[in-house]
């Protein structure tokens, strides 16, 4: 175990396609919010604006470097506009796309390898859906050992949010080893959005029956906050006859790129709402053309009482 173009898709008049739309989680009792787990081209990927700061881990230099804050290992350096955390032998550092054999990156020289050796134990092993969720029958208990306690964590806070309005989140995922075939099965790691349970997604491990090597996960969010913070979380390898609860092949571990987050544009927020509501639309659509088949009626009926009348 190692301790580490695409094509951006265009965007063009405010247009963006959908292939699925899915709720991933439900929100907060009591908070008008929503979290969409969406697939297909957005304007996210080549949107030059971006309320994220330092998505691409392009602000600072030097691959190799270890930026858990919490680990021992040198040289360690944060990652510019984000909080991190990891125990003292956490090897999470910065990476470009030969030391751990993933596929070009998205954007830039960087992205960050979430290295965190391999979990001691897992409550249940979970359902690996094919759009890249991953499910469990309850929330899971994960252990880790000793000198990976705490997880790998990666925390960032957007404030000046409206709550009213629907955002799109999107960022690039791959694993360790793989354009080599991987360690066996895609991985696990955690997203966090302020309001909402958390959402677990596969790690592309490129091996045969994985989701690919590389991912672009994308989320419409209407925030329940105006300040809201998006963590995303790996706690280790799961290697089969060493982490106790485990029943699949071992996994990957997460890389992380081009974290994006952008207002959605008017006219994508219409195509949402169409494809979320189009029942509610076309029901009132119908009760619009009764209306107006009535006063059509009414009026005739008008006329012809008046020619009576003359």
């Amino acid at each position: 175990m190692h301790k580490i173009r695409n094509q951006r898709p265009g965007f063009g008049h405010a247009i963006f396609m959908l292939s699925t739309v899915a709720c991933v989680g439900p929100a907060a009792p009591g908070l008008a919010s929503s979290l969409t787990m969406t697939s297909g081209q957005s304007f996210n990927r080549a949107s030059p604006a971006n309320l994220v700061v330092n998505g691409s881990f392009e602000a600072d230099s030097g691959s190799g470097l270890f930026w858990a804050t919490g680990t021992t290992l040198a040289v360690y350096m944060p990652i510019s506009g984000w909080v991190s955390s990891g125990g003292p032998n956490a090897y999470a550092w910065r990476t470009d796309t030969s030391a751990l054999w993933t596929p070009p990156l998205p954007h830039g020289t960087n992205s960050l390898y979430f290295g965190n050796q391999a979990a001691a134990s897992i409550s249940q092993t979970p359902t690996f859906q094919p759009n890249g969720l991953v499910t469990f029958s309850s929330p899971p208990t994960i252990g880790l050992q000793a000198a990976y306690t705490p997880e790998v964590t990666l925390q960032q806070t957007i404030t000046g949010l409206n709550t009213g309005s629907t955002y799109l989140l999107s960022f690039w995922v791959s694993g360790e080893q793989a354009v080599n075939g991987g360690y066996g099965h895609d991985g696990v790691f955690g997203l966090d959005i302020t309001g909402f349970a958390t959402t677990y997604l596969a790690v592309p491990d490129g091996s045969p029956g994985s989701i690919g090597a590389q991912k672009v996960y994308q989320f419409f969010l209407q925030p329940a906050s105006s300040s809201t913070t998006i963590k995303f979380t790996n706690w280790g390898h799961y290697f089969a006859g060493f982490t106790t609860g485990w029943t699949l092949p071992s996994t990957t571990e997460l890389i992380l790129d081009d974290v994006v987050l952008n207002q959605v544009p008017e006219p994508a927020s219409l195509m949402l709402l169409a494809l979320c509501g189009l029942p509610v639309l076309c029901r009132r659509r119908a009760r619009g053309l009764r209306s107006l088949r009535d006063e059509k009626q009414r009026y005739k009926t008008r006329q012809t009482t008046d020619e009576l009348e003359r």
